[in-house]
Parts: structure tokens; C-alpha cells; sequence
């Protein structure tokens, strides 16, 4: 939009050149971390199965979060800065996430064989 109010690039010159300075001085020791951690593997060309319950969780939040955001600044403007809507709509998608995904990995480990302490697994898909 810079153009459009007759920025001249120069002008932002310094934004570019911090960003450049953040890049190496972060993004470089960050990639070689990275790398140490979970190293780049040459010919892994398995598939990766998509997470279509999680995909459905990210797809819901997205919609709601749009549907949301047209719906109180359409319908309801002099309202939209009374409440977090988008926060709020967010939230609710999320609260209702073990719906559809179930609980996660972390919350549920194995105390014995074949024992599981995830006691609200059941409870999850009701």
C-alpha cells in the first residue's frame, strides 16, 4: 500500500536492512539447530499419511473464524470492538475439538501393558 501513498522505497530502506541483519544474526544459527535436531534426509520419499481429523480442526477453525469476522463487521459494526469475537469464535472450535480428533499422544500414556491413562478417551466421543 506503500505505493499507493507515494512511499518512496528508500524511504523503508532501514526496515530492509533490519531484516536482513535479524535473518543472519537468528535465521542462520536457528537453520543449523534446526539441522542438528532433525536432520535433512536425501531419499526419504515416503508417504506421509495427512491427519484428516486435524485437517478438519484447522479447516472448522478457519471457516468459523471467517464466517465470524464477515458476520460482525457486516451485521453487528458498532459491536465489533465490545468482544474478542475472532478469539471467541476460535476458542470454541478448539473447546470442541475432541470431537473430532480425539485426545492427544501426550495426554494419554501407558501406565501399564496394555493399560491406558487417558481416562477421558471414552468420555471423547460421546
Amino acid at each position: 500500500m506503500m505505493w499507493i501513498d507515494h512511499v518512496h522505497p528508500l524511504d523503508v530502506l532501514h526496515a530492509y536492512v533490519a531484516a536482513v541483519v535479524a535473518l543472519i544474526v537468528f535465521g542462520i544459527p536457528a537453520a543449523m539447530q534446526q539441522q542438528r535436531h532433525s536432520p535433512i534426509r536425501k531419499g526419504t520419499h515416503q508417504h506421509t499419511p495427512v491427519d484428516w481429523p486435524r485437517a478438519l480442526i484447522v479447516f472448522a477453525i478457519l471457516a468459523v473464524a471467517i464466517a465470524v469476522n464477515v458476520t460482525v463487521n457486516i451485521r453487528f459494526p458498532e459491536h465489533s470492538d465490545a468482544l474478542p469475537f475472532l478469539g471467541l469464535a476460535v476458542w470454541a472450535v478448539l473447546s470442541r475439538r475432541r470431537r473430532f480428533a480425539g485426545p492427544t499422544g501426550s495426554s494419554c500414556r501407558r501406565r501399564k501393558k496394555g493399560a491406558s491413562s487417558c481416562s477421558h478417551s471414552s468420555r471423547a466421543h460421546r
